[in-house]
């Protein structure tokens, strides 16, 4: 199947593969696999690397029964990645992969609550993704040897259950902050400056003449009313800074948005090859702040999340911005 065909599969629609199911330089042939829990469900997805491939790929449904093995069998030689899908409150909604020849190089798994990746740093071959807005990946499709994954697709539906889409609201509203992203790339190193009453400042590093968002920081307001700053997310020293106030009582941050996309070569150093965040936007319930860098690349947004307050930054950073994503609550 090419990697633009869609069909129907008993109700839901089937999408990619993404790779190759074409003999490999080895001379194995891939053989096709499908895996569809009954219950729609997948709860856990376990990812093996070595030697620069996915060699294998399992998941874990609804009722804690575990998928065959698609791919390779373990090997001391193994990296393994365990992603747990907290359902009903997260559910997968997009994937995308590295792919090279005949073989998959690297996996990213979109929930509606996080980016997993594996390897966490993987330099691109060639990129293949799919996002679903409205709906939730219900299954997978590829092809597979005894040694590596060679492709990977997705069977998707649509969430049109009323019902389906309370329950899980109910689950965050008020109890727990959302957790939207973050978006971006797998590279540098994980971040979270935690929850908070309130965003007031927000420093951003950046010049036209180099592409990504160098650095980012921030200065919350916490419930007791003191302030404290974030540390500096990045390495922004040496370039251009903007920095967004937010001072008046009754302006707060409702969202975020921007562009993220490869660097290729050492154009970036310490990122060569990566995705790293390349503009970001900044809405308040008053103002619109931004566009800030070079609107270029993959676009994302907070704002979906509907009537909800920023209170708190995540991410991922190393010599950049690699990725960003938002704490929310409801307001």
């Amino acid at each position: 199947m090419s990697e633009n065909e869609i069909s129907s599969c008993e109700g839901e629609i089937c999408i990619g593969g993404w790779g190759s199911g074409r003999r490999s330089e080895s001379g194995q042939q891939p053989q096709k696999w499908s895996y569809k829990p009954k219950d729609g469900i997948i709860t856990q997805i376990i990812v093996s690397h070595r030697n620069d491939v996915i060699s294998s790929i399992r998941f874990v449904d609804g009722s804690m029964e575990y998928s065959p093995l698609f791919g390779s069998t373990a090997s001391a030689n193994d990296r393994t990645l365990q992603i747990n899908i907290n359902h009903p409150a997260e559910y997968l909604i997009g994937v995308s992969g590295d792919v090279s020849t005949d073989v998959i190089r690297a996996l990213r798994f979109q929930t509606n609550v996080n980016l997993y990746c594996w390897p966490e740093r993987s330099f691109y071959y060639k990129s293949r993704n799919f996002e679903m807005e409205g709906g939730k990946i219900v299954g997978f499709h590829g092809h597979a040897t005894s040694s590596t994954l060679n492709s990977i697709g997705v069977y998707v539906k649509a969430i049109s259950s009323l019902s389906a889409a309370l329950q899980v609201d109910d689950i965050f509203k008020d109890s727990v902050a959302r957790y939207p992203g973050p978006w971006g790339g797998c590279g540098g190193k994980h971040w979270d400056d935690g929850v908070f009453s309130a965003v007031k400042r927000i420093h951003i590093y950046f010049t036209a003449s180099r592409a990504g968002i160098q650095a980012i920081k921030f200065q919350y307001l916490r419930r007791d009313g003191t302030f404290i700053r974030s540390p500096t997310h990045g390495a922004g020293a040496e370039f251009d800074r903007v920095v967004i106030k937010i001072d008046s009582d009754d302006e707060f941050l409702i969202g975020v948005a921007g562009f993220c996309g490869r660097v290729k070569g050492n154009k970036l150093k310490g990122n060569g090859g990566m995705e790293v965040i390349n503009s970001l936007t900044f809405y308040t319930n008053k103002e619109t702040y931004g566009p800030y860098g070079d609107e270029n690349g993959n676009y994302f947004t907070s704002m979906a999340c509907g009537n909800a307050k920023v209170v708190g930054f995540q991410g991922s950073s190393g010599t950049y911005l690699n990725a960003i994503g938002v704490h929310l609550e409801y307001v």
